[in-house]
């Protein structure tokens, strides 16, 4: 078992050159992302799913009554046992010469049968409430979280912009070196750093700290990525974590775990297997940005695939409240953000 995990996290796989996993261990200067971190999405998760079922019964419920949409199911089939002991043992669309048979049996005719069998099959699905309920709790949690992830990014920014205002001692930085887009060009720690003056003991913003840690060949953590994706790849991979980027990583691990777990108790549909693996590759892509610390460009990824999933949700709960017009201009607006961000902006 220690060979295939040795074998699987290969660092010439996983690293840049000249770079081991004992180069990214916590250090009093610096923090980088950890395997274990992850754990902290299972018990998120399983919260995850409580505070759903809370949203959804003292929040959505309570909307979609609002807005007239009624709990009430299809029309309930005639109680028959031996057409239930076809639907649940053999088939829920017996053919033609199936249904001859039963019409002989139960001296029914053919269409009354097929009439059973139908309302049988709707009394599976389930009610508008209901659908109505789940998209509500999509839509909200959607919303937040690409409105979290927004803010932090602008507030990486905003950060930047200020600590290209001046160093101490009037030292002004523009932009990071030429080299500085190498991975390694940044000393890791226990590397050599430029010599500490007596500013690194000033009260100045955690950056210009950093900044001075990483030495002026290196890159602080309010690198503007939001604008410059080269930023993701300036002294990579010795970027160190903020407490912000990893509550949005755990936060969105935690939502696809919280998915993969109701998937199997949520409204049964048709792409129910290529959700399942959706949700999967998500969950592997978002853990392993993680581990090998490409968390920068792995909250752009994140980001711009949240923009469109609000306008969906937002665009069924249009639909089950019966507001045709809305639902029209909500999906509009979805198919154009989904266009402009997954074929546009993603590939750049």
């Amino acid at each position: 078992m220690a060979g295939i995990l040795a074998w699987f996290w290969n660092e010439r796989f996983w690293l840049p050159h000249n770079v081991t996993w004992a180069d990214l261990k916590n250090t009093e200067e610096a923090t980088f992302p950890q395997a274990e971190d992850l754990y902290l999405a299972f018990p998120l998760a399983f919260c995850m799913l409580m505070v759903r079922l809370i949203f959804e019964r003292f929040v959505a419920k309570p909307c979609a009554i609002a807005l007239n949409i009624q709990a009430n199911g299809p029309q309930i089939a005639q109680p028959n046992a031996i057409l239930e002991k076809v639907f649940t043992a053999i088939t829920k669309h017996p053919d033609e010469k199936r249904l001859e048979g039963l019409s002989k049996q139960l001296d029914w005719d053919v269409r009354s049968i097929q009439r059973w069998f139908r309302q049988r099959r709707n009394q599976e699905k389930p009610s508008t409430l209901k659908r109505f309920c789940e998209s509500m709790w999509k839509f909200s949690f959607g919303l937040y979280v690409f409105t979290y992830g927004v803010r932090f990014l602008k507030k990486i920014w905003g950060r930047f912009k200020k600590s290209k205002q001046g160093f101490p001692g009037g030292a002004v930085v523009e932009s990071p070196p030429a080299d500085a887009g190498h991975a390694g060009s940044c000393p890791g720690p226990g590397r050599s750093h430029m010599p500490r003056s007596g500013w690194s003991r000033e009260p100045w913003p955690l950056s210009l700290r950093v900044w001075n840690l990483c030495s002026a060949t290196g890159e602080a953590t309010t690198t503007p990525w939001l604008w410059n994706t080269r930023h993701c790849w300036y002294n990579y991979p010795y970027q160190p974590l903020t407490p912000d980027l990893h509550y949005y990583y755990i936060l969105e691990l935690s939502f696809y775990w919280s998915l993969m777990f109701s998937q199997f108790t949520d409204i049964k549909r048709k792409d129910f297997g290529v959700m399942f693996l959706h949700h999967l590759v998500s969950i592997f892509l978002i853990t392993f940005s993680y581990v090998n610390n490409m968390a920068r460009v792995g909250t752009l990824v994140l980001c711009l695939h949240d923009s469109a999933d609000a306008l969906l949700e937002a665009a069924k709960m249009a639909n089950y409240a019966k507001f045709q017009k809305i639902c029209d201009l909500l999906f509009v607006m979805f198919a154009m953000v989904f266009i402009t961000t997954r074929l546009g902006i993603f590939p750049l």
